[in-house]
């Protein structure tokens, strides 16, 4: 399921981010034509005697230049603004992002007068089927990924896709976070991403792996998003995902790297634990072709392409990506690696996705 056209955006912080980085980001967002913001209403360091003010003042900036705002909100906070909807809309808060604590009737109420965002990281099939039950008005749900701001806490490229999957299935659109490049939001400053794995990687990277992993919406979650974090947001989120290219170096034998670049190759449905497979029904570029073996002892690394030998038997010729270090095999043969700096390509490759291999010294 994807979106006709890509949505980005940018977050402000009101009660953390001082006055002149509040109207900074605004302004730039309104320059490079970014449509959506998000914020936060129940941030526990914020400070509560500027929040208030501050939060006014976006929301009127939003309000004159047709900004959506998305407002991430608790139970609790839902009380700054009454019962009703019509008070977040009257305010210029257009989509409410409703973190964990609604009840399933609370959240169809909402729905009917609302466009809501659920938390994507959180919500299960019984919770999805909850709200249907409830009658949830779908048509005005999306789900957004939280961001997790203390290290070594944010989701797994697995776990994320698999969510993405579930709210696909009900027809939902989701949305993820990438961590700024320079400057990390208070008080830890170690970046608010979605993904662990992306914390350190640039917004470029992070939010074309994003989009890999079936994500239709990315947004810096790091306040003071400067004018190059929104470019490579952009250049991250419209690049295509159809085929993934991954740049290799031979290893070897070059007659069997020739076999196997340039070709469209697709990702088996049943996902190794260790290893990436190509789809042997739709290509078998080593059919009536014993690859030859050649006892090699060297530990396979992550980002390494091998072909199995005709030791494995009915396995001759099975080509696989290591994506996890793993022992020597002699039934197997190194014939080239990915460039380290592109391995990380290896997490959006997921059930049947399409992929080349593709080597400057070989025509590609």
């Amino acid at each position: 399921m994807r979106r006709a056209s890509m949505t980005i955006g940018v977050s402000v912080y009101p009660g953390l981010d001082s006055r002149e980085s509040l109207e900074k980001s605004v302004t730039l967002a309104i320059k490079e034509h970014v449509k959506h913001l998000f914020l936060s209403l129940h941030i526990p360091e914020a400070d509560q005697t500027t929040f208030s003010e501050d939060l006014e003042y976006v929301l009127s900036l939003s309000r004159k230049n047709h900004i959506n705002v998305i407002a991430d909100m608790t139970p609790e906070t839902k009380k700054l603004f009454g019962k009703k909807a019509s008070c977040f809309h009257k305010a210029g808060i257009s989509i409410l992002r409703l973190d964990d604590g609604f009840l399933p009737h609370e959240i169809a109420d909402l729905s009917y007068d609302s466009d809501l965002a659920l938390n994507a990281s959180t919500l299960s099939y019984n919770d999805l089927d909850a709200l249907c039950s409830a009658g949830c008005d779908f048509s005005r749900i999306t789900g957004l990924h939280n961001f997790y701001p203390r290290p070594y806490t944010g989701l797994g490229p697995r776990d994320l896709y698999h969510k993405n999957e579930l709210f696909h299935h009900y027809r939902i659109t989701t949305g993820a976070f990438v961590a700024a490049a320079n400057h990390g939001r208070g008080p830890l400053h170690c970046g608010l991403p979605t993904l662990e794995t992306t914390r350190n990687t640039d917004i470029y990277k992070a939010t074309r792996l994003l989009r890999l992993l079936g994500t239709d919406e990315v947004f810096i979650g790091d306040s003071r998003a400067t004018q190059k974090d929104i470019q490579d947001l952009k250049s991250g989120a419209y690049e295509s995902t159809d085929c993934i290219r991954l740049p290799i170096v031979p290893q070897g034998d070059k007659s069997l790297v020739e076999k196997i670049v340039n070709i469209p190759f697709l990702s088996r449905p049943d996902r190794a634990c260790n290893v990436i497979r190509v789809n042997r029904i739709r290509t078998n570029v080593f059919k009536d072709i014993s690859v030859p073996i050649n006892s090699d002892t060297t530990v396979r690394r992550r980002g390494d392409i091998t072909v199995d030998t005709g030791a494995y038997g009915r396995y001759n010729g099975e080509i696989q990506v290591i994506t996890t270090d793993l022992p020597a095999d002699s039934k197997t043969r190194l014939v080239a690696r990915i460039k380290e700096e592109d391995t990380w390509l290896l997490d959006g490759i997921t059930e049947n996705q399409s992929f080349m291999l593709v080597c400057k010294d070989m025509g590609s």
